[in-house]
C-alpha cells in the first residue's frame, strides 16, 4: 500500500570521452549498446571496481566482517564488535584491514555508509521518533535534514511469514541533502602514517545508483512481523497470523531505523585512485563529503604485492595459480542422449563453476568452498548468502546461486497466484525429489545461518543433477548462474543465462515484449555493470527471482517502474511514454492497482484499501488483490489517453 509522492535521488551523468576506456567497441551481443568497460574482468580492463563499506562507524567487508585498523597511525576504533545476525566461525581471529593490490588503479564503484538502531523504535503510535534519531542522533545528523518528510508508508508482504503477515516500512525523503546535485567525495590512499600517497575526487553525479526503490540511498523507519492495519492511517500495532504447523514460528515485532547512503555504478571508472608499487604494511582509503565536512570515513586496508599472493586458484591444467580480479559464471551441460536436445523424463547433469577474469577457476572441479571456508576468507574471495548484509546493513545484492528456467518463448509474467504455468519456472526435479522450482542457493540458507549442525563446514557441490518433467513444453531452457566476489578491494556481482534445448533443436525466442534497456545502458553504465550483473539482452531473467508469488517487495512488475519513474533522467514526457522499453502494445494495456500505482502512487487514494492488503503468495483465492486485471471491471472499454503506447 502506497500512500504518499515519490521522492526523486537517481542522478547519472554522460559517460566519458576518455580514450582510457574505448566507448566504440561493440559488446557482442545482440540488442546491446557499446561498451569500453568491462569490471568483471578486472585488472585487464586497465582498473578494478573498489567497494567501500561501513557500518555503524566501522568498515566492513562484504560479508559483514569489521575491518580492524592494524598497524596503521589512524583516528578508528580499537574495536569493532561484529553483529549478532553474522554467524559464529571457529576460532575468529582478530579483525585485519582489507588488502589490496598494490601497483594497481582503483576506481571508486560502490560507497556505502550506514547506522541504524534496532529495538528503540517499536511503537507505531509514536510516528516522530524514528525521524528525530535519524536527524539529531544518527552519524549523519549534521547533514543538512530540513526537507525532510514521508515519501512512502507501505505494508510489504513478509517473505516466508505466514499469509497476511506484512513489515510496515516508512520512507523518508525530501531533505535538502538528498536533493543537491553538487556535492563531491575526495578518496585519499593514506600510508601507515597519514600521508597521502594519491587521490581522485568523484561528483555525485559520477554514480548511476542512489534509488531508495532499488535499495540504495534510503532512510526508513520498519517493524516486522505485523498483522494488517484497519484503515488508513492506522497506528495500532496489530499482531501477525500464527500460521500453520509448517509456516516458521512468528516472532514479536522488532523495528529497524536505519540511514543508508550509497553511491553505486560509476560512469567515470577512468578516475581512478592509484596504490603505487612498492608500498607495504597498512593504511587506508579516507573519503571526504563536502556535506560533511567535519567527519572523515576510513577504510584500513593492507597493502598487498602480486608477487606475494598464494597460488590458491586453479589453471587450465588444474595447477594452482594466483587468482586475478574478475568473475565470471561459468556452466555446463552433459550431453543429450540424442546429441542434440534432452527430451521428456530425461536425466541431465549441470555444472557450475567460478572463474577469475584470467579464466582460473576458484575453488576445486568438484566442489565450491564451504560456508566455513567463505566466512574465514578462504574462498578465493567467492561470496554466499548471509543475513547481516540482507536485514541488518541492506545491502540487497547478497544471493548466489543456479536458477533453471524456460523455456524462452513462455518467459512472461503471471498476474495472478499460482500462475506458475504461465511463470515460466518449470518443476524441473532436482536430486531425484519435485522441489516446485528448480533453484539452489549457495550454499543452503540453512548452512548460512546455522540451522544445519556441522553443515557449514560441508563443500559446496558443482553438479546437479535434474530431470525434465514430461509435460516440458519444447523449446530453449536456461540455467542462470549467479556469482558474488570480493577480492582485494574489488567487489563485483555477476548473472549469466547458460542455455540448453528441450524437445527440439531450434532455438526459441523471448516474447520481446519489452527491451530497449541499451538506449541508456550503455558503456559503464551499461547492464551487466548493474546491480546483479545480468546482460541486457536477458532481462527477461529478472523474473527468475522478482516474480509475483516469491518476492513480495520486489517484483519487477513494479519495482522497474518504480526505479525508473523516480529517475531525474527522464522528462515528464519520457515518463509517459510508454513505447521507449514496451515493444508490443498488448505489454501496456493490463491495468492493476499495483502496476499503475508503481508510476502514479495516488492512483484512487485508499478507494481500494483493503484489496491492496489481499495477500498475492500462494493458491489463487480468486478474491481480487493489487494484481487484479481492472480492465475487466472499470477500464474495459478506454485504455490509457495520456501515454504512448507502442501502435501494435
Amino acid at each position: 500500500m502506497k500512500t504518499t509522492a515519490w521522492v526523486s535521488l537517481v542522478v547519472v551523468a554522460a559517460l566519458s570521452g576518455c580514450q582510457l576506456f574505448d566507448t566504440r567497441a561493440q559488446e557482442g551481443s545482440t540488442r546491446r549498446g557499446p561498451k569500453g568497460f568491462d569490471p568483471y574482468v578486472g585488472g585487464k580492463s586497465g582498473a578494478v571496481r573498489l567497494g567501500l563499506q561501513m557500518f555503524k562507524g566501522c568498515a566492513i567487508l562484504a560479508t559483514g566482517e569489521p575491518l580492524g585498523k592494524g598497524s596503521a597511525k589512524l583516528d578508528y576504533p580499537d574495536s569493532c564488535p561484529r553483529h549478532p545476525l553474522l554467524p559464529p566461525v571457529p576460532a575468529t581471529p582478530t579483525p585485519e584491514p582489507m588488502p589490496i593490490m598494490t601497483g594497481t588503479d582503483y576506481f571508486l564503484g560502490q560507497l556505502a555508509l550506514v547506522d541504524e538502531v534496532e529495538g528503540l523504535h517499536d511503537d507505531p503510535s509514536q510516528p516522530a521518533a524514528p525521524a528525530e534519531w535519524i536527524t539529531r542522533k544518527s552519524l549523519f545528523n549534521d547533514l543538512d535534514w530540513r526537507g525532510l518528510g514521508v515519501q512512502h508508508d507501505d505494508f510489504l508482504e513478509a517473505g516466508g511469514s505466514p499469509l497476511g503477515t506484512y513489515e510496515k516500512r516508512v520512507t523518508y525523503g525530501g531533505a535538502n541533502w538528498m536533493n543537491a546535485l553538487d556535492d563531491e567525495f575526495l578518496v585519499e590512499l593514506v600510508d601507515g602514517d597519514g600521508n597521502v600517497r594519491s587521490s581522485q575526487s568523484y561528483r555525485r553525479l559520477d554514480f548511476l545508483a542512489q534509488n531508495p526503490i532499488a535499495q540504495h540511498t534510503r532512510v526508513t523507519w520498519s517493524i516486522s512481523p505485523v498483522g494488517a492495519p484497519k484503515f488508513p492511517g492506522d497506528l495500532t500495532l496489530h499482531q501477525a497470523p500464527a500460521g500453520g504447523p509448517n509456516d516458521a514460528p512468528v516472532g514479536p515485532p522488532t523495528s529497524t531505523t536505519m540511514v543508508r547512503i550509497e553511491l553505486a555504478t560509476q560512469a567515470h571508472p577512468e578516475k581512478v585512485v592509484n596504490v603505487p608499487a612498492g608500498l607495504s604494511g597498512d593504511g587506508a582509503f579516507r573519503v571526504s563529503w563536502s556535506q560533511l565536512p567535519n567527519r572523515t570515513f576510513l577504510f584500513p586496508v593492507r597493502f598487498t604485492a602480486p608477487e606475494t599472493l598464494p597460488p590458491s586458484c586453479y589453471g587450465a591444467d588444474d595447477t594452482k595459480v594466483p587468482c586475478t580480479f574478475g568473475i565470471q559464471p561459468k556452466v555446463t551441460f552433459s550431453t543429450p542422449a540424442n546429441g542434440e536436445f534432452y527430451v521428456p523424463g530425461e536425466s541431465f547433469e549441470v555444472t557450475a563453476a567460478a572463474l577469475d577474469g584470467a579464466g582460473n577457476r576458484l575453488h576445486p572441479a568438484d566442489a565450491l568452498p564451504s560456508w566455513n571456508e567463505y566466512a574465514r576468507g578462504q574462498s578465493n574471495g567467492l561470496m554466499y548468502f548471509n543475513l547481516f548484509p540482507l536485514v541488518a546493513y541492506g545491502e540487497v545484492d547478497s544471493i548466489a546461486g543456479l536458477a533453471l528456467t524456460g523455456p524462452t518463448q513462455n518467459m512472461r509474467f503471471s498476474y495472478t497466484r499460482g500462475g506458475r504455468d504461465q511463470l515460466f519456472l518449470a518443476d524441473f526435479a532436482l536430486g531425484g525429489a519435485d522441489s516446485g522450482r528448480a533453484m539452489v542457493v549457495f550454499p543452503t540458507p540453512a548452512a548460512a545461518v546455522g540451522a544445519l549442525v556441522g553443515g557449514r563446514d560441508a563443500p559446496v557441490p558443482t553438479h546437479y543433477r535434474f530431470t525434465v518433467p514430461a509435460d516440458a513444453p519444447a523449446g530453449t531452457y536456461l540455467v542462470e548462474l549467479k556469482l558474488h566476489r570480493q577480492f582485494l578491494g574489488e567487489r563485483v556481482t555477476k548473472a549469466t543465462p547458460f542455455y540448453f534445448q528441450v524437445g527440439q533443436a531450434e532455438r526459441t525466442r523471448f516474447p520481446g515484449r519489452v527491451g530497449n534497456c541499451q538506449l541508456c545502458h550503455r558503456g559503464p553504465l551499461s547492464l551487466d555493470n548493474v546491480r546483479h550483473g545480468l546482460p541486457v539482452d536477458f532481462i527477461e531473467g529478472c523474473k527468475t527471482c522478482h516474480n509475483i508469488d516469491d518476492n513480495a517487495g520486489s517484483r519487477s512488475v513494479e519495482v522497474i517502474h518504480e526505479i525508473h519513474m523516480s529517475s531525474t533522467k527522464f522528462t515528464a514526457r519520457q515518463k509517459s511514454d510508454c513505447s521507449l522499453c514496451h515493444l508490443t502494445k498488448e505489454s501496456t494495456l493490463r491495468p492493476s492497482l499495483a502496476v499503475c500505482g508503481s508510476c502514479h502512487p495516488g492512483v484512487h487514494g485508499n478507494d481500494y484499501f483493503q484489496m491492496q492488503l489481499q495477500p498475492t503468495a500462494g493458491p489463487d483465492t480468486g478474491v481480487p488483490d493489487r494484481f487484479s486485471n481492472c480492465a475487466q471491471s472499470c477500464h474495459a472499454l478506454r485504455p490509457p489517453q495520456n501515454h504512448l503506447v507502442p501502435a501494435r
